[in-house]
């Protein structure tokens, strides 16, 4: 059997292996929580998670990386819930590297890491180009972040000076006409 096929038939366990990696970055309560309920209302990191996960899993044990617009939402979607929480930008990607240990782990547990170590380098150099389109989807998600944050600090600022009366009516200072007065 060869080394992605062996890894399509255990897709589901490894997903979850993974997932469950995932909520392990989470302090302990709060990953209990996300572990619990699939209600999308209650729980939307959780729902959201695990979705993002088993979608990146099945694109992952095909045989290519594909350049695929589910593959960059699968991404945008697990990466975008990391980027607006307290993860460092490591912490935040570093999801997407777990799964190397996962897969590791599921093969010794099978007994094939010996039978499959040029396919497992292989497989880690294909997470590690997701890894990559990981860190330039974070990139985007905090610079929007940034730019949302700056937009309302400038519109609270204007807001208070226009309560305050500190701002100049520029309608009336730009009109020609009262210049010549």
């Amino acid at each position: 059997m060869s080394f992605l096929a062996l890894l399509r038939s255990d897709k589901n366990a490894i997903a979850t292996a993974w997932r469950d990696a995932i909520y392990s970055t989470y302090p302990f309560d709060t990953a209990g929580f996300l572990r619990k309920g699939q209600d999308e209302f209650k729980n939307p990191v959780g729902v959201r998670t695990d979705a993002a996960v088993h979608a990146l899993t099945k694109h992952l044990l095909e045989e290519k990386v594909l350049d695929d617009l589910d593959l960059d939402a699968a991404l945008d979607e697990l990466v975008r819930i990391r980027a607006v929480q307290d993860f460092t930008p490591a912490k935040a990607v570093g999801a997407i590297f777990l799964l190397k240990g996962v897969v590791r782990l599921h093969l010794s547990k099978v007994g094939k890491m010996k039978d499959h170590i040029e396919a497992v380098l292989r497989f880690e150099s294909k997470v590690d180009s997701v890894a990559l389109r990981a860190f330039d989807i974070y990139v985007k998600c905090r610079t929007q972040l940034y730019e949302m944050r700056l937009k309302e600090i400038k519109n609270r600022h204007a807001m208070l000076f226009r309560h305050a009366g500190l701002t100049a009516d520029t309608a009336a200072e730009e009109t020609p006409d009262s210049e010549q007065q």
